[in-house]
């Protein structure tokens, strides 16, 4: 059995595997927002292009999991990268592959539902004015009725699918 490059890349990467690794590969909604609006990271959406035409934020890169080895050249090596979706399984594989490749990479442990349940009322209105600080064009122009619509078909989703909601019991039975 031959071993190319990629393999040897993984490799050395699980080689290197230890606790603090571990420690260092994850961030929560509430550690990724100060990094984004201080243009320290990019935020990488690594769901199919049909999930992000469903739903999708206004400030993430959306690269499939499955087009990442002929598209990893468009994200900078500068800056911390942090992938995402919404059960981890995906942002998680993007992370590791990443890393094995020798970028800062981190998996949103929240994600995709966890941040747009972090980034709710007046923590939402100081992120897009941060982030228009920066220069990253989240305005309220840029929100279509049809992402605002999927925003907060989400919200209610994540609402109705919390066990301390009390209609949560109600749908579940229903």
């Amino acid at each position: 059995m031959t071993t190319n490059a990629a393999e040897t890349e993984f490799d050395t990467f699980l080689n290197s595997f230890n606790y603090e690794v571990c420690d260092e590969m994850k961030i929560d909604s509430k550690g990724l927002v100060p990094l984004l609006t201080t243009g320290k990271a990019i935020l990488v959406d690594v769901r199919f292009v049909e999930e992000v035409a469903a739903w999708r934020s206004g400030f993430s890169v959306n690269i499939p999991l499955n087009e990442f080895p002929k598209r990893i050249n468009e994200l900078p090596k500068n800056k911390v990268i942090v992938t995402a979706c919404p059960h981890k399984d995906r942002s998680a594989i993007a992370m590791a592959y990443l890393r094995s490749k020798g970028y800062n990479a981190k998996y949103l442990t929240d994600d995709l539902i966890g941040l747009s349940e972090h980034l709710r009322g007046e923590r939402a209105k100081d992120f897009v004015e941060d982030m228009n600080k920066l220069g990253q064009g989240i305005t309220a122009k840029y929100f279509s009725p049809t992402i605002l619509q999927n925003f907060l078909l989400l919200q209610l989703k994540v609402f109705l699918q919390a066990p301390s909601n009390p209609v949560y019991a109600i749908c579940k039975r229903l």
